[in-house]
């Protein structure tokens, strides 16, 4: 260990450093950000860019030290002023720059953790022209990943784990920040809206374990809506709307073998159904939003396509989705169907309270059946 990393490992085990040293950490820190920017820029492989691991441990003992510091001075000190003043200079000079290293894949995973580790020791988002430009950041990378994961159908896995995984918890932190101020300012509602607009896009071209961690972890968060009554209804709707159009754009045309290039995109909109269940299943509560999947024939075209798809993870995806439904429509007290029923109509399914007990038996039995048969199949 060299007397650089050294240092940095002796300030981490520190709380209280004086301002100088603050400073000197906040400049060293900068330093190594911009380092690692220029080299890859020069480099002519860019894989061969980056940080040793020497450099990466010193990094994050620095930001760790800073960290604790900053988390010490929060804790002891009144001066809200100056809590907004340094929390902007740490933004101004280390955040942003580290967010944009971080999220182009330039440094390893732990000194990522250690910015983002920072931005939760933070207590506030930043003000300004810096708050709007971190915003604008994150959602410029998205749109990156996005066209990335678009453009070409064979992805390096390494770069999408390693990006993706750090821009999900990237957005999730600056969701969970924003979700505890009172105020609802343009910018924040801005890019919230624009955000989730990305999130859908997102959600149709990106690969499975990016989608599965937006979610669980980022879309409930742009769905706890503090301004208008039915935005988190509305959102809803677009999720639902966008699985629906995966749905009929891949999932209808065509039997689509597992082997096809285009499986993954005929099986997901099954993946994002079951990511958002607790919010439009719910074991208690269920809103106009279950009503209007419950009663929506393509939720209904969905279920039935997905029983017998080649896939046998989406088949069990599909009898999860069929029993949290046969769940909410007992526990719930719910009639479905009968809307369709009173003009003739033959409804995709029925559900009736006064025949609840006979038609739980035929259900149970019939998800019985299909689970023995998958069973078999194994």
């Amino acid at each position: 260990m060299t007397q650089k990393t050294e240092e940095a490992a002796s300030l981490g085990q520190s709380m209280v450093l004086s301002d100088a040293t603050f400073q000197r950490l906040l400049e060293q820190c900068r330093c190594s950000l911009q380092n690692v920017s220029v080299s890859r820029r020069q480099l002519t492989s860019p894989e061969t860019a980056g940080m040793s691991d020497e450099g990466s441990a010193s990094l994050c003992h620095s930001f760790k030290a800073i960290g604790e510091s900053l988390r010490h001075r929060l804790q002891t000190e009144d001066d809200k002023g100056m809590h907004t003043a340094t929390s902007d200079k740490i933004w101004q000079i280390l955040l942003l720059p580290g967010l944009s290293v971080i999220l182009s894949g330039e440094v390893e995973n732990d000194v990522g953790k250690a910015v983002i580790g920072l931005m939760k020791t933070i207590g506030s988002l930043p003000s300004g022209e810096t708050e709007k430009e971190a915003l604008d950041l994150i959602l410029k990378m998205l749109k990156s990943y996005n066209k990335e994961t678009d453009t070409s159908m064979v992805k390096s896995e390494s770069f999408t784990s390693k990006q993706g995984s750090m821009l999900v918890e990237v957005m999730r932190t600056m969701l969970i920040k924003q979700s505890h101020l009172q105020e609802d300012q343009i910018v924040r509602k801005t890019f919230g809206d624009d955000l989730f607009q990305e999130l859908m896009h997102s959600l149709a071209v990106a690969d499975d374990s990016f989608v599965s961690n937006l979610l669980t972890t980022v879309v409930p968060l742009t769905l706890d809506s503090k301004s208008e009554p039915g935005d988190c209804r509305e959102k809803l709707q677009q999720v639902l709307k966008t699985a629906k159009e995966i749905f009929e754009h891949y999932g209808q045309k065509s039997y689509v073998p597992v082997t096809s290039a285009y499986s993954f995109l005929s099986e997901r909109p099954y993946l994002i159904l079951c990511g958002i269940a607790d919010l439009v299943l719910p074991a208690s509560g269920a809103g106009q939003t279950t009503r209007d999947l419950l009663e929506s024939p393509i939720f209904w075209e969905l279920i039935q396509a997905g029983l017998y798809h080649a896939s046998p993870l989406t088949r069990k995806r599909t009898v999860y989705l069929l029993k949290r439904t046969l769940d909410v429509v007992q526990m719930q007290q719910l009639d479905v169907g009968a809307e369709a029923a009173s003009v003739n109509d033959s409804p995709c399914y029925w559900w009736n309270t006064k025949n609840q007990s006979s038609l739980a038996e035929v259900w149970e039995n019939y998800i019985l059946l299909l689970e023995t048969l998958e069973e078999k199949q194994v």
